[in-house]
């Protein structure tokens, strides 16, 4: 099964991502990785650390920069993405 490991904005968690982790149900096996860091590199570096070996990744307003930024760190790892910056 996929991984896929979702960022969410600052200032939001889980509750973010509830409906889509609901409609994707045995599709993927989803995480919600929270950003605590006070830099990008260290809150990508701390998702690295927490994310399966490969995974997909998909982020919303900091969390696609975030996602940018990992992709950017280990691009191996990442088996898709998808940056919402809506």
């Amino acid at each position: 099964m996929k991984n896929l490991v979702l960022l969410p904005a600052m200032l939001c968690d889980e509750e973010l991502y509830a409906d889509q982790i609901g409609r994707l149900g045995g599709l993927v096996e989803s995480s919600v990785a929270i950003a605590t860091k006070t830099s990008m590199a260290e809150n990508a570096a701390a998702v690295l650390r927490s994310a399966p070996a490969r995974f997909i990744l998909a982020g919303t307003a900091y969390g696609a920069s975030l996602a940018l930024e990992i992709v950017a760190t280990a691009p191996a790892r990442v088996a898709g993405l998808w940056p919402d910056y809506g």
